[in-house]
């Protein structure tokens, strides 16, 4: 019940809060480019805290 009924309804009434990242968190967590994004939208790759470090290799 919990899963399907309540997680859902918070997460609807959260919006975008219910996705936020704490930016301690943001800083620690590595940002992995599977598929080449800062190769094909080097725009995007200000938008990341570990912007600086190279892309892991997966």
């Amino acid at each position: 019940m919990i899963r399907m009924l309540l997680i859902p309804s918070l997460m609807y009434l959260m919006k975008d809060k219910a996705w936020a990242m704490p930016n301690w968190l943001d800083k620690i967590v590595p940002h992995v480019d599977v598929e080449g994004e800062k190769l094909e939208r080097p725009e995007m790759s200000t938008r990341y805290a570990d912007a600086d470090k190279e892309p892991a290799r997966v």
